[in-house]
């Protein structure tokens, strides 16, 4: 090779290269909230008491350990439900002396009908140690509008 060639076959490869890392450089704006349905299952998702899109939720819900709240009244409850949800009313009266029940270091997937009780419910939940919670931001009339299931038993 001349070393003209030489050259210029050195600086190509040095674009190439300085091209690729530029491509695959990630910023802190991009990684600061995960998205868990865009990313499958290498993102994590955090029970921060934050509300997220029902298939994030569901993505998370039915993982080892995680409880799945209902905090909708009993006869909402009995209309129909998301399997394996623990039904606590957050209107009767008594839910922070429920809430005081549970093991504090849980992971709590919350729900409501539309998503504004499951909102109030973790804040209430938050107040009382329980902090490692999510919540389902357009509660289980979203669920049913994004076809996942629901119950009755």
């Amino acid at each position: 090779m001349t070393r003209i060639s030489t050259t210029a076959f050195a600086l190509a490869a040095i674009l190439a290269l300085s091209a690729c890392s530029a491509a695959t450089e990630i910023t802190e704006s991009e990684t600061a909230e995960p998205d868990a349905a865009a990313c499958g299952a290498i993102c994590v998702v955090p029970f921060d008491g934050s509300q997220v899109d029902v298939d994030t939720w569901a993505g998370v819900a039915y993982e080892e350990g995680v409880v799945i709240l209902d905090v909708r009244t009993p006869e909402e409850f009995a209309d129909g439900h998301i399997a394996g949800a623990t039904n606590i009313n957050l209107l009767s009266g008594v839910f922070a002396d429920e809430i005081a029940l549970l093991n504090p270091e849980a992971s709590y997937a919350v729900y409501c009908r539309s998503g504004n009780r499951s909102r109030e419910a973790i804040d209430i939940m938050a107040d009382l140690g329980v902090t490692q919670t999510l919540g389902l931001e357009d509660g289980i009339g979203g669920w049913a509008a994004a076809g996942y299931a629901i119950v009755t038993d």
